[in-house]
């Protein structure tokens, strides 16, 4: 700070100087370019590791207002990563192994299998990421009918699997009678039970009871006919 006196400005007039930064850190296995003894602001290098590394980090670093490069320099390191164990699945997409870093892949379950995490991964310094997904095999909660039943009986049933539909007595089925577990996780349309249910007891007895009131009636009334027949 300067402060205006009777004979003018006191202190020294400031400069400004261009900011500078000295060379940059090196790196085991690699150089960066172009090398000079000093860099102006914004200037910037490129590092690259010798053949065969992988280079892990930033490759650009510039020279910043604090007189320092910025980021934090990269490093040389030999990276690869083991073919993904993913039962049921396949490979749709990226290089067969060997895997080098930054090589990606991208999986597929199988018919009847739904994959739980990502289909794409990358390799990384530490491996995959994200970490192999898991293909695990589409189940489907058993099915429901009303006034009928289904065999065979179980919590759940897996991809491909197939149920029978019997109806309760007094029901007729509509519909096919073996259903399977899709692969969206339910069941293909169910059949339904149709008629009036079992017919009832108290039902039946009535019947019953007039059938034989009309016996009894026809019989009696045959019987007196007979007896008043001259012969």
């Amino acid at each position: 700070m300067r402060n205006c006196r009777d004979d003018g400005w006191d202190g020294r007039a400031p400069l400004c100087e261009v900011i500078k930064c000295p060379k940059p850190p090196t790196i085991t296995d690699g150089t960066f370019e172009p090398e000079y003894d000093s860099y102006d602001y914004n200037d910037g290098v490129t590092y690259s590791c010798n053949r065969g590394l992988d280079l892990i980090g930033p490759s650009v670093l510039t020279c910043s207002a604090d007189g320092t490069f910025q980021p934090s320099p990269p490093r040389c390191l030999l990276v690869s990563c083991e073919r993904p164990e993913i039962p049921n699945a396949v490979r749709i997409e990226g290089k067969s192994p060997p895997y080098k870093y930054n090589n990606f892949v991208r999986y597929q379950c199988n018919k009847g299998y739904r994959m739980s995490g990502s289909d794409y991964l990358t390799c990384k310094e530490d491996g995959w990421n994200p970490p192999p997904p898991q293909c695990n095999v589409i189940t489907c909660s058993k099915p429901a009918i009303k006034n009928g039943r289904f065999n065979p009986q179980k919590e759940f049933y897996e991809y491909g699997e197939t149920v029978t539909c019997s109806c309760d007595e007094g029901f007729i089925l509509s519909g096919a009678s073996t259903i399977s577990c899709t692969d969206d996780g339910t069941f293909e349309t169910s059949p339904q039970c149709l008629g009036t249910g079992p017919v009832p007891w108290k039902l039946i007895i009535s019947v019953l009871l007039v059938v034989l009131v009309c016996v009894l009636v026809f019989g009696g009334c045959y019987c007196w006919k007979k007896r008043n027949v001259p012969e």
